[in-house]
């Protein structure tokens, strides 16, 4: 893949849109189920047992480990899982686990959502994870959620990451895992919460915000912000760590500039590929719009956010059409016009079609670096 970051014993790269994983039907699950696929003498193990008990104990690092080595290395089981249409039995649990993250060490982080990059390579777990309503979810303190997808609900966990490293952890590695599952479930999002759109968009703001910030404090140090080398290059060392979000302010700069092109990547794709069965994005983007005019003409951003705009100009003449005086407008009113306008759009006739990002995660030459420790720490 083209660039990736390292850390936990693996990297993430980028793959074009055309290098899709291949087909697979229910012919090698039921072999591999039954055993036709095993070599003589080998010790056969029931998937269907498996997976309903890793379901059952995935609550410490043991388990979450058995769960990466079999999904990374035995590419059976991995088909298998991605064909159960109850992904809610392993998904619910790592998300929980992913929830305590504060309670967590950084390892533990790293492999959970390891885990989930490996699941969100594959277009099906994408869309089906979107299709499958989780009625309640007890341990989410912040707010009640009820009947919410298992997508809207993982897509909410892992901003909630991304906010909770960059306050506390500072780690490059979680941010990049983070944003790329993100990116990999963006093009098949649908019926998106509205709580999930606004923490997208609120995520969009905060990585914003504090690019702009690193921008000014180069500004005022002389430095041309809008340079390439004023972000530190891609491949150069700059003045800072990369493997942190602490180094000096030019190497800052490029890391943040890179997690608000992916995120505006997000919405892009979200908004190109899956507009009409998401309004809540819609709706979340009309509501903080002013958050992007500031990024309309930055090298880095601007086709991106010329995108958003144009998407967001023809809602905004759907809601002109309609008539109404401001008091009239209500957020039920409001979903209607936009549930409405929306299917009635057509992404070509108004974006300028990127191609799909797509992030998969590849183990290390040498993952022993970091897993022989992790596994002693464990015994």
């Amino acid at each position: 893949g083209a660039g990736g970051s390292g850390g936990a014993g693996g990297t993430v790269s980028m793959r074009g849109a055309g290098e899709r994983s291949g087909s697979r039907g229910m012919d090698a699950i039921d072999a591999a189920e039954s055993g036709l696929a095993f070599a003589p003498g080998a010790i056969r193990v029931s998937f269907s047992h498996l997976y309903d008990t890793l379901g059952l104990c995935l609550v410490d690092d043991r388990s979450t480990l058995l769960l990466y080595s079999l999904l990374h290395g035995n590419t059976s089981f991995l088909e298998y899982c991605l064909v159960r249409q109850d992904m809610d039995t392993v998904m619910l649990p790592l998300m929980e686990m992913l929830y305590n993250a504060p309670s967590r060490t950084p390892n533990q982080i790293y492999i959970l959502l390891i885990i989930v990059l490996i699941l969100s390579q594959d277009a099906s777990f994408n869309a089906n994870i979107h299709k499958l309503v989780v009625r309640d979810v007890p341990w989410y303190k912040e707010r009640m959620l009820r009947d919410t997808t298992l997508g809207s609900l993982l897509m909410v966990l892992l901003i909630r990451t991304v906010k909770y490293n960059l306050s506390k952890l500072r780690d490059v590695y979680l941010h990049t895992n983070c944003l790329a599952a993100l990116a990999n479930m963006a093009p098949h999002c649908r019926d998106m919460s509205a709580y999930a759109a606004q923490r997208l968009v609120s995520l969009f703001d905060m990585l914003a915000r504090k690019y702009t910030r690193l921008a000014d404090a180069a500004a005022a140090a002389g430095l041309d912000v809008l340079a390439p080398g004023a972000e530190g290059g891609s491949g150069g060392d700059g003045d800072g760590d990369r493997d942190g979000v602490g180094g000096g302010a030019p190497a800052e700069m490029h890391i943040f500039a890179d997690f608000l092109r992916i995120v505006l990547e997000i919405i892009n794709s979200t908004l190109t590929y899956a507009l009409p069965k998401n309004p809540e994005v819609v709706y979340a983007l009309l509501h903080r719009q002013e958050l992007f005019e500031p990024f309309a003409q930055h090298p880095r951003f601007s086709e991106l956010v010329l995108n958003i705009k144009n998407v967001l100009a023809y809602f905004n003449r759907s809601m002109d059409a309609a008539g109404m005086d401001a008091a009239q407008w209500t957020t039920e009113r409001v979903t209607e016009v936009i549930t409405a306008a929306a299917a009635k759009f057509r992404a070509e006739s108004h974006v300028r079609v990127f191609q799909e990002l797509r992030f998969t995660y590849e183990e290390e030459t040498s993952p022993e670096e970091f897993f022989v420790p992790y596994v002693w720490s464990l015994v």
